[in-house]
């Protein structure tokens, strides 16, 4: 493991625990052709207040 590849895996844990510790969730960013392959889109398009058309 170099040291980019560490950093990047200190952010990625800092993100998580901002989540987990602050209860901040991400905001989605919609991708039709990834969320239409998406086996989580049902979860994702109940919180979603305009849908997308898939």
């Amino acid at each position: 493991m170099d040291a980019n590849l560490r950093k990047s895996l200190f952010r990625i844990l800092d993100s998580i625990k901002k989540i987990t510790i602050n209860k901040e969730t991400p905001t989605i960013k919609y991708e039709k052709n990834k969320c239409k392959k998406c086996e989580y889109k049902e979860m994702c398009l109940e919180d979603f207040t305009n849908p997308i058309d898939l």
